[in-house]
């Protein structure tokens, strides 16, 4: 099983878009600051089958995405709600005891979905890690240290986790609240950077939010200690 390459950063569209349905995805090629840039429309939802027109279950696509596994619209602004009826539906659909009398196959089939069905759930239900997976999609990933990252932010973060040292219950909760506000404005960046095709600017945004949602789960763990 591997994860889905939607494009490469070539001058043309490639033409094998992983084996896709051609009106899955349009691309839409933008020069933007001697650069390649990418935006990307997915107008037509399609999902995978999980079963065949006999009842079975089919096996699990090698380009299988997670936004096709639960039909939804590949996009960074993304309706929780409904990804969450899809995937309770989904779990439904492959419930272990649904498969007990099934042919092993079915049964190995019926694993495989549910882990893909679980894992991409996971990747998509918070805007991290669904930024960093769509990133992904769009070919290009986020690597560790390939973003540039200004001191003066670097330095910042470090007197982030130096206060939360010595910070108490009251200091936590204010650390939170900031942190929390300004994970927010980097949410609404991200979005506007997906959405008008800039995957660059995108990806620089993310890289700066990793930083501070790594000290946001301190800070919930430290909130979970002191209750």
């Amino acid at each position: 099983m591997s994860l889905i390459k939607c494009l490469r950063l070539t001058a043309r569209p490639c033409n094998s878009l992983l084996k896709f349905k051609s009106d899955i995805l349009s691309f839409t090629y933008i020069k933007n600051a001697s650069l390649l840039s990418h935006s990307y429309c997915s107008e037509a939802v399609e999902r995978f089958k999980l079963f065949a027109s006999d009842g079975s279950l089919n096996t699990v696509p090698e380009n299988a995405d997670y936004f096709t596994v639960f039909g939804i619209k590949k996009s960074f602004a993304l309706d929780t709600a409904k990804l969450s009826k899809e995937y309770k539906q989904l779990q439904r659909q492959l419930h272990p005891d649904r498969f007990t009398l099934k042919p092993e196959q079915e049964k190995i089939n019926s694993e495989l979905w549910s882990a893909l069905v679980n894992t991409g759930y996971n990747n998509l239900l918070k805007p991290l890690p669904r930024a960093l997976y769509l990133l992904e999609l769009l070919g290009m990933p986020l690597e560790e240290g390939e973003i540039s990252v200004q001191s003066n932010f670097l330095m910042e973060m470090m007197e982030l986790n130096e206060e939360l040292l010595e910070a108490d219950a009251e200091d936590i909760k204010n650390l939170g609240i900031d942190v929390r506000d300004r994970i927010d404005e980097y949410i609404q960046k991200i979005d506007s950077a997906f959405h008008n095709g800039d995957i660059q600017t995108a990806r620089s945004e993310v890289a700066h939010m990793k930083y501070l949602a790594n000290i946001l789960d301190k800070i919930i763990e430290m909130e979970n200690v002191k209750d």
